[in-house]
């Protein structure tokens, strides 16, 4: 069996990059068709990739995620 990732052309290390969207369009594409494998590779990147600024200081939850995009400014 493949991995649906490579198939996709994209690393989980990549997925730290994609715009948030992009990043649960592909969550939730990998859990539909139960590649739980790969959502947990991806989670294993994204989870530490929140700086600890981003998450509630009582909870831990995260409270936005930083966006790379550059039409950011523009919202």
């Amino acid at each position: 069996m493949t991995n649906v990732l490579d198939e996709l052309g994209i690393a989980p290390r990549q997925t730290v990059g994609l715009a948030s969207n992009q990043r649960s369009r592909l969550l939730n594409f990998l859990l539909r068709w139960n590649h739980t494998e790969e959502v947990h590779t991806c989670l294993d990147v994204l989870v530490p990739a929140i700086p600890p600024s981003s998450r509630c200081s009582t909870c831990g939850r995260r409270l936005s995620w930083p966006s790379t995009s550059p039409m950011t400014r523009w919202r």
